[in-house]
């Protein structure tokens, strides 16, 4: 059940057996009366497909537990999987560090025939030659690290001289000050970069706690009241996510849900994912189901936690 009040936009929940609490889910009624109304259907279509464990980073907002020992599934296999889910194509694949597997060429041709093929990468594999096998079959959505940062400006150079862009660079913060610096990049390059997706760290799944939590509304709000950007009601927009135009750049800020205010407005949207079920389902109801087998709650175990708003 959703309160309105000047406190914000809250979710009561209450259990038979754990009782009853009370979750924020956006800071800014207004805001959230009108993303409601906007009724988007999804933040962006497609499919993810996980296809390594590996990754040669450790960041600290990866929603990812990393297996580095793990063998890597068979091309067989991800080509199966793409074609069970070829309805939700694009295929958007990551992991892991995607660019790991030295067969990924092979891999994106081999699915080029079921669907669009996406790939998310940290761009520390993306080089010349890879690009020249890959492209342009694809869009390519780089995460950008501060651990990685130098690697990050090589790959938007790479693009650059290339003379092609980058379908999105992605951002995860845990205060909103940090924008200042991804706005800063993306005016040095827009002629590069197509969107951005501007990510409040959050509490699902393996990702570490945030400072506190950020609501889309606090990233909207500072976009528009530093930099003067202008919201995009006729995209794709919800409580969770929204879009904003700045010197010809789509800004997307992004709040996931958790296990604390999940709202089942959204089960059905993309982009889908595969859970540790089996099932297929949003992206974030996978993590969250993939958080309680991992964390025990599906076997009648209760997590400790402090107020989730």
């Amino acid at each position: 059940m959703i309160h309105l009040s000047d406190a914000g936009a809250t979710m009561q929940k209450i259990c038979t057996d754990h009782g009853e609490f009370i979750s924020m889910v956006e800071r800014d009624v207004n805001f959230y009366l009108q993303c409601m109304k906007a009724n988007a259907p999804t933040i962006y279509a497609g499919y993810f497909i996980d296809v390594t464990e590996k990754c040669n980073l450790v960041c600290k907002y990866c929603y990812f537990p990393v297996n580095n020992k793990k063998k890597d599934r068979s091309i067989d296999s991800i080509v199966q999987d793409a074609f069970l889910h070829r309805s939700m194509a694009p295929f958007i694949l990551t992991g892991g560090e995607p660019t790991l597997r030295s067969d990924l060429p092979e891999i994106i041709e081999k699915l080029k025939p079921i669907g669009p093929v996406e790939l998310l990468t940290n761009g520390t594999g993306l080089c010349e030659d890879l690009l020249e096998k890959i492209l342009p079959v694809l869009s390519i959505n780089l995460s950008i690290h501060d651990e990685i940062f130098e690697d990050n400006l090589r790959v938007l150079k790479l693009f650059e001289d290339r003379k092609i862009k980058l379908e999105s660079v992605l951002f995860v913060i845990d205060d909103v000050n940090e924008i200042d610096e991804l706005i800063n990049l993306c005016d040095g390059w827009k002629h590069v970069i197509c969107s951005t997706r501007i990510k409040a760290a959050t509490k699902v799944w393996n990702e570490q706690k945030p400072k506190e939590k950020i609501f889309v509304s606090d990233i909207a709000k500072y976009l528009t009241e530093t930099y003067d950007a202008e919201p995009v009601w006729w995209r794709n927009n919800k409580v969770s996510f929204f879009n904003l135009e700045l010197n010809g750049i789509i800004h997307m800020p992004v709040s996931w849900y958790d296990r604390f205010n999940i709202d089942m407005l959204d089960i059905n949207c993309a982009p889908y994912y595969q859970a540790k079920t089996g099932e297929t389902m949003n992206f974030l109801t996978s993590m969250l189901i993939n958080e309680g087998i991992d964390k025990g709650w599906l076997n009648g175990h209760r997590c400790s936690y402090n107020n989730a708003a």
